[in-house]
């Protein structure tokens, strides 16, 4: 008796365990396949995410990692430029100068490899001799700045010091010794090989005193911005590039509570400067 039970249960043993066998190829395929598909969105998930990050910028676009694409190594340097700035005077109260006049912008400018800065910059413009409505600007920057990659996007964001002496529209302001603190930023994006489009906006906050009507409490906004190209290529074996476009300032003083009808700037402006 206990044989003829046996015999059924191990003949569906046998049964169950080949049928078993015969379907785990087909189901490890299927598992095969279905983790190369997760492994391939995995995969696809790090791309696009690698493509939003944000990355350390060097002065050539290495994100640190220094691989075989970059244009030289990512290291520490210094960078110096020029730039000429042609720009005439307008007030929002529809004065405006007769004549253009030129100034200066200067830099020097230390990074390191992570993309952090320590700016020094300098900017010189005087059409105070123009015979309708002329300015007298002048300041210092110390500022330090980190750079980085959204996507193809080149970013730079700033913060310091600034002194600033500024002599308006024939007089009606003078203010010999401004000091404040200013802000940055500026984003670049290739266009071409080697040419980017680049914009630049810097905000000031500045207090002094008032010399020309005595008040001592008065405070100045002044708000530049460019717009332009920028070209990058070797010089004597260094880092070089060249840059144009358009500039405008904004300066809007107060004082006792009183804002004062704002003066401005608006031109273009040509410079250049070397990696070193």
């Amino acid at each position: 008796m206990t044989d003829k039970i046996a015999l059924p249960v191990v003949l569906m043993m046998t049964l169950l365990t080949t049928t078993a066998l015969a379907q785990t190829p087909t189901e490890l395929t299927q598992f095969d396949n279905r983790l190369a598909s997760y492994q391939q969105l995995d995969a696809n998930s790090s791309l696009s995410s690698a493509a939003t990050r944000l990355v350390s910028y060097c002065d050539d676009g290495c994100d640190g990692k220094c691989n075989s694409s970059c244009k030289s190594t990512c290291r520490s340097n210094w960078r110096g430029g020029a730039e000429a700035v042609f720009l005439k005077d307008y007030g929002s109260d529809g004065y405006h100068s007769e004549h253009s006049a030129v100034g200066y912008r200067l830099f020097l400018e230390y990074q390191w490899s992570n993309g952090l800065a320590i700016t020094a910059r300098h900017f010189n413009y005087d059409n105070g001799d123009d015979p309708l409505y002329g300015n007298e600007l002048m300041y210092v920057d110390l500022e330090l700045s980190n750079r980085f990659e959204i996507g193809k996007t080149q970013i730079a964001v700033a913060g310091g010091y600034r002194h600033a002496d500024v002599r308006l529209a024939d007089d009606y302001t003078v203010l010999n010794n401004l000091n404040g603190v200013t802000l940055g930023v500026q984003g670049e994006r290739e266009l071409l090989g080697g040419l980017n489009a680049f914009l630049w906006i810097q905000e000031s906050f500045l207090f002094g005193r008032d010399n020309y009507g005595g008040y001592p409490g008065s405070h100045m906004n002044w708000a530049e911005t460019q717009l332009g190209l920028r070209y990058a290529t070797k010089l004597a074996g260094r880092n070089a590039w060249f840059r144009g476009g358009v500039e405008a300032h904004d300066l809007r003083a107060a004082f006792d509570g009183y804002d004062y009808p704002s003066a401005g700037e608006f031109g273009f402006f040509i410079g250049g400067g070397v990696s070193f």
